[in-house]
Formats: C-alpha cells, structure tokens, sequence
C-alpha cells in the first residue's frame, strides 16, 4: 500500500513537473497541424491515458 502510495506521489510530481511542457507542446502542435476541433477532441484522452500511464 505505502508502495504504491509512493509511486503515485512520485508520478504526481513529475506530472506537475512536466506537465506545463507537455501541454506547450501539445498545442504547439495543435496550432502547427491546425487539427480540427472535434479530431483533438477525440485523441485528447488516449493521450492522457498514456500520459498517465507512463
């Protein structure tokens, strides 16, 4: 349990860490590709699901 408490916090932290830069990214691709709203829309939780579980 505190195993996994651990590895929880620690994923958090580096979520927060790198989670500003990612989104940076994200939308700078976003704006680059000029992806239709509804397409991001749909790809937007498979790639939070990888995000988390990374």
């Amino acid at each position: 349990m505190t195993k996994a408490c651990e590895l929880i916090t620690v994923r958090t932290i580096q979520a927060v860490q790198y989670g500003p830069l990612l989104f940076l990214l994200l939308f700078h691709i976003f704006l680059c590709n000029v992806v239709r709203v509804d397409r991001w829309l749909k790809y937007s939780p498979i790639l939070l699901i990888i995000i988390i579980s990374c």
